[in-house]
C-alpha cells in the first residue's frame, strides 16, 4: 500500500522547519571572542527608556526643530536653556513665556534616579504634537514630534518636549543648546 501524497510533503516540510530552527539557533553565534568597545560599553542603538514629563507650546515663540535633545542635569544649564528660548523672539513676549513654563515644568519634575531631564524643541509650526518619539542612535539620542498635518494658523506654535531620558545616554555638558537660534539683529 502507498501512502498519502501529503505524508511526503509533511515530511518535508517538517525537515525544513528543522533546518531552519538549526539555523536561527546559530544566529548571532560566533566563536570569536567579542571585539572591544571600549569602557564602558554604551547601549547599541535603538529603542529608548523614556518619559514625556509635558510638552509646552506657546504661539509665537520662534526658534528651530532640533532633534537633539539637551541636557538640563542643573540649574546653570535650565538658565542658558531658557536664556535661549527667551531670546528666540526678537519681536515679543512669547519667548519669555515659553521659557518659563519650560522652567516650571523641569523645577516640579525632578528625574528618578539615574535618569536626567533633557528638552528639544520638536515642533514650530500650527498645533501641538501629537506624539514624540525617541529613539538612540549612534553618537546620541534623537526626538522627534509627529503632528496633523494640514493645519492653519497665522502665528506659529513654538512646542518645547520636556523629556525623562537614562542619563548615561546624554553628556553630562550639555554644551551649547542646540535648536534656538537667536533673533535676526537686522
Amino acid at each position: 500500500m502507498t501512502q498519502p501524497r501529503f505524508n511526503s510533503s509533511l515530511a518535508a516540510v517538517g525537515a525544513m522547519v528543522g533546518i531552519l530552527a538549526a539555523v536561527a539557533a546559530g544566529c548571532g553565534v560566533d566563536d570569536a571572542p567579542p571585539a572591544p568597545c571600549g569602557d564602558p560599553c554604551g547601549p547599541t542603538p535603538g529603542a529608548v527608556d523614556y518619559r514625556v514629563v509635558d510638552i509646552r507650546t506657546v504661539a509665537g515663540a520662534g526658534g528651530e526643530v532640533t532633534t537633539t535633545p539637551t541636557p538640563l542635569p542643573d540649574s546653570p544649564a535650565l538658565l542658558r536653556y531658557a536664556s535661549l528660548l527667551r531670546s528666540a523672539d526678537a519681536v515679543g513676549s512669547a519667548g519669555d513665556v515659553l521659557a518659563d513654563a519650560v522652567v516650571i515644568t523641569v523645577e516640579e519634575n525632578p528625574p528618578a534616579d539615574g535618569k536626567v531631564l533633557a528638552a528639544a524643541v520638536v515642533k514650530v509650526g500650527c498645533g501641538e504634537p501629537e506624539e514624540i518619539v525617541v529613539e538612540q542612535v549612534e553618537g546620541g539620542v534623537e526626538v522627534s514630534a509627529e503632528s496633523t498635518p494640514g493645519l492653519f494658523c497665522e502665528v506659529a506654535d513654538t512646542s518645547v518636549v520636556v523629556l525623562e531620558l537614562p542619563a548615561d545616554l546624554l553628556p553630562t555638558d550639555p554644551g551649547p543648546t542646540r535648536g534656538i537660534d537667536p533673533p535676526d539683529p537686522r
